[in-house]
């Protein structure tokens, strides 16, 4: 796709929530357009709009691996990535609201992804000939409920961010990004398939947060950037959020596809506070 169509969408974006929505919403939907992944976001963001998420018991519940996690949505590519060291095992975990939220793993490559080709014979497996990126979450809660998907209760929103840009204009759903959900022994788990190789901006702080989907999409109401490019959650949230650090090596980063994919995108110095 060509990224000269967001020039429009980004010439006014402005750190007001509610515009801020809007304009995502449909960079979105033109994103997801061209994806061959299984699930455009779009689809994602429904799935995690719906799900009411909740628990067993912490203590004794026992996580799938990323690479079972991957081999529950049919995705072998994926599964082979983790078990072959290509993927990075992280294990990170947040409390937050009764919730515990783990950020389990990360991989970036090329065929790491696959998808059914429904206009081949026989639904033929397809790679994803082109880098992407995939980080797999889980969600439980602390009061030893399982997942229902009943009850609009709660459900998550995740999305990655990078240190120095806007987080409402440079993040993984502007750059496009998709997955999958399901829901196993009381647990919640997604797979975040994003259409870059988010490895290209590791000579900054990449961060990958996660909140209650009911505060909206990232916006200025969500979200803040500090003088030095730091990005956080705004102070007082009540709802259930946690931001974690994905580790990543400098020398992975390519700055110059960075500066040419933001201004395909139409986002100038200006708009970024450059």
């Amino acid at each position: 796709m060509n990224r000269k169509d967001y020039k429009a969408m980004f010439s006014q974006v402005q750190s007001i929530h509610s515009a801020h929505s809007e304009k995502l919403e449909v960079i979105m939907n033109r994103k997801s357009a061209n994806r061959t992944h299984k699930k455009p976001v779009m689809v994602l963001l429904a799935l995690l709009l719906v799900a009411l998420l909740s628990v067993s018991v912490y203590a004794i519940a026992t996580l799938l691996s990323p690479a079972e996690v991957a081999r529950e949505i049919g995705d072998n590519a994926l599964a082979k990535a983790f078990e072959d060291g290509e993927g990075t095992i992280i294990g990170g975990t947040a409390v937050s609201d009764g919730y515990i939220i783990t950020l389990q793993g990360m991989t970036s490559g090329k065929n790491i992804l696959e998808y059914v080709d429904e206009n081949a014979e026989q639904n033929a497996i397809t790679f994803v000939d082109a880098e992407r990126t995939a980080i797999i979450f889980s969600v439980q809660r602390e009061d030893g409920n399982p997942v229902r998907y009943i009850d609009q209760d709660i459900s998550f929103m995740p999305c990655v961010f990078f240190s120095g840009y806007k987080p409402w204009m440079v993040n993984s759903m502007t750059l496009g990004s998709g997955g999958q959900t399901f829901e196993k022994d009381g647990v919640f788990y997604m797979v975040v398939e994003i259409d870059e190789n988010i490895e290209m901006f590791a000579d900054r702080t990449v961060y990958c947060g996660i909140w209650d989907a009911s505060m909206g999409f990232p916006g200025s109401a969500v979200f803040t950037m500090g003088g030095d490019g730091t990005i956080t959650f705004v102070d007082g949230l009540q709802k259930a959020h946690a931001m974690f650090t994905l580790p990543l090596d400098p020398d992975w980063a390519d700055p110059a596809r960075v500066e040419r994919i933001i201004e395909e995108m139409g986002i100038s110095k200006e708009d970024l506070g450059l």
